[in-house]
């Protein structure tokens, strides 16, 4: 429950960013130095819940799943997975920006997070 709980807290937010006027505008936010860049991206990869969640329970289960021979193999191809997504996100925004340009696209990204996020929510409350 408070994990659903959480999920509709963040479809909230989202829904009450996609029906205010304000929106991120691309390209103004202030340069960080790069101590400042490192300790954000430490902080968002290190202190994030699903990254160990993900990492460490379910890649771990996975792979104790797989025959003993083909473990190396599995993990391999998972890290290089991750990877090609890490880097196709990033680039992938790169692309991007001149559609996040414009305010209504950040409406309608929020709006579609706000369904989501409300949707895995529902899953997770509504009894199966």
């Amino acid at each position: 429950m408070g994990g659903a709980t959480l999920l509709v807290l963040y479809g909230l937010w989202a829904a009450r960013r996609a029906c205010s006027d304000r929106h991120l505008a691309v390209g103004e936010q202030p340069s960080l130095g790069i101590r400042a860049t490192v300790a954000a991206a430490l902080g968002f990869s290190l202190l994030n819940p699903h990254c160990w969640l993900d990492t460490v329970v379910l890649l771990g289960a996975m792979t104790a799943q797989q025959p003993q021979d083909s473990r190396v193999e599995f993990a391999l191809g998972a890290v290089s997975a991750s990877f090609v997504w890490f880097f196709g996100l990033g680039f992938g925004a790169r692309i991007l920006v001149p559609v996040f340009a414009k305010p209504g696209a950040w409406k309608v990204l929020d709006a579609g997070v706000a369904l989501m996020m409300w949707a895995i929510a529902a899953t997770l409350i509504v009894p199966r």
